[in-house]
């Protein structure tokens, strides 16, 4: 059963259908089905290899039951022997690997926290333990995204920790009265809507502001005046990192 339903999954993740891949493949639309429906458990190797070429896998990926449905990439490891990888893992690990020394470091550390959490809130229902990023260092008008310093605390489980994926600290003014500098706030990964507080990334700068899009035109504004409203250039590098919830109260740190 794991070949057909590896088939219909990659079947469903491409968008054809059994006539597209017939054609493909020159294979019999009836010996498809078959394939598909179960009926056929050990297909021919010519079958196999027209199909792992149609859909990018490796043969080894269709006929063997031990790997799972979603992973179809191997990585070889050499305390671990071959471990095999969802197409996100895999591009995930694409990714990391173009890090710097560094900035690896930061993500292990990120990863292995958040794990950490992972489990410890399993065994905790009264308290959720989030991670609390803070800015260090600053740019020409916000903080520095690779500059932020990272400590886990613990707070009691309500309406707005409840939600949260991550804590940002306050340091500026910019949504005072609403929060003041050394505010703790709960955020999640949502992204901000119209007229929303969330953390954005502006040209690699971050910022607390009120989120504002009008005829196209993208604003980040801050609740002090004092402040200057920041437009979004066309040609700007933008990302919203998501929604603020709210403070945090009662915390401690761990």
């Amino acid at each position: 059963m794991s070949l057909s339903k590896k088939l219909s999954y990659l079947k469903h993740k491409e968008k054809l259908t059994t006539l597209e891949i017939a054609q493909r493949t020159s294979l019999p639309v009836g010996t498809l089905n078959k394939i598909f429906s179960g009926q056929t458990l050990s297909p021919s190797l010519k079958i196999i290899d027209r199909l792992s070429a149609l859909f990018h896998v490796p043969s080894h990926y269709l006929i063997d039951d031990e790997i799972p449905v979603g992973c179809n990439i191997g990585a070889y490891v050499e305390s671990q022997g071959l471990l095999m990888l969802s197409e996100r893992e895999g591009e995930l690990f694409d990714l990391f690997r173009q890090l710097d020394e560094h900035n690896k470091q930061t993500i292990e550390w990120i990863i292995r926290a958040l794990v950490r959490q992972s489990s410890k809130q399993k065994n905790s229902l009264l308290e959720r333990r989030l991670l609390c990023y803070t800015p260090v260092a600053w740019g020409e008008r916000g903080f520095y995204m690779d500059s932020l310093s990272f400590r886990t605390l613990s707070a009691p489980v309500c309406t707005i920790t409840r939600e949260a994926d991550y804590v940002i600290t306050v340091v500026d003014t910019a949504l005072e009265p609403a929060y003041s500098p050394g505010t703790l706030l709960a955020v999640t990964h949502k992204a901000a809507e119209q007229n929303q507080l969330g953390v954005f990334s502006l040209n690699q700068e971050g910022f607390l502001r009120k989120f504002c899009c009008r005829r196209g035109t993208c604003k980040l504004m801050s609740l002090n005046t004092e402040f200057k409203t920041l437009t979004v250039g066309a040609h700007d590098e933008f990302l919203c990192l998501g929604t603020i919830l709210g403070a945090v109260r009662n915390y401690r740190w761990e």
